[in-house]
């Protein structure tokens, strides 16, 4: 019997997608062998390419995965600060914030995506983004790209302070620039969200569950 978010999101394009798995405990796929870099054609081929990540939704968290659910804050240290916030679901979806400082303007990167954590490697997938500008404006259309990046992490255990490092290893991208190492702190935010598009995820059910496959229904695709 295939997993229902396997059913949803096979009906949800029209579309006939095999390998849905049965619940997590025997048969998730590992996510360690996937190519980091894609480029896709349309949304229906996004969703067979990244199959392994819409078939984790609302499957159950291992042992890594419950201690890592939470609110955080974040830097980024490489050759520039960034800072984000970010919401880690235990439907193993997640909503970002990034900012990033540039000649004194702070522009602002929401995304929602799937994220996953296998013995000392996280992986974060966007699935949905918004331009800069649009973050506010809850009724605003998000984008599906044609080309997607997998992000994989080396993640140390959480400290006594309870912050999370994880390692970002130099990478090439898809226009072939090579992205330097870089490390990641988070930390449990101590109060609420402050950016308008994470305030909506303040309240206790937040880290439940997101409509990840409305979102990305309504989607427009972007090349």
């Amino acid at each position: 019997m295939h997993h229902p978010t396997c059913i949803i999101a096979t009906l949800l394009l029209s579309i006939v997608v095999t390998g849905c798995s049965p619940p997590f405990q025997s048969t998730r796929q590992s996510l360690a062998n996937i190519d980091a870099t894609h480029e896709v054609a349309n949304k229906r081929e996004f969703l067979a390419q990244h199959q392994p990540f819409f078939d984790l939704l609302d499957q159950p968290l291992n042992q890594q995965e419950k201690k890592f659910v939470g609110r955080r804050n974040g830097n980024i240290f490489g050759e520039q600060v960034e800072t984000y916030e970010v919401i880690y679901r235990q439907d193993h979806t997640y909503s970002m914030v990034l900012t990033i400082n540039e000649e004194g303007e702070e522009l602002e990167f929401p995304s929602h995506g799937v994220w996953a954590v296998e013995g000392n490697q996280l992986f974060l997938l966007d699935i949905v983004y918004y331009q800069n500008g649009d973050a506010s404006d809850s009724n605003t259309t998000g984008y599906v790209q044609s080309q997607s990046q997998l992000l994989k992490f080396h993640l140390d255990p959480v400290g006594s302070d309870g912050k999370w490092t994880f390692t970002m290893p130099a990478w090439t991208d898809s226009e072939g620039q090579v992205i330097p190492e870089s490390d990641n702190i988070e930390a449990p935010i101590p109060g609420l969200f402050t950016t308008e598009f994470m305030q909506p995820y303040n309240h206790p059910q937040a880290l439940r569950k997101l409509d990840l496959l409305g979102l990305f229904a309504d989607a427009e695709f972007q090349r």
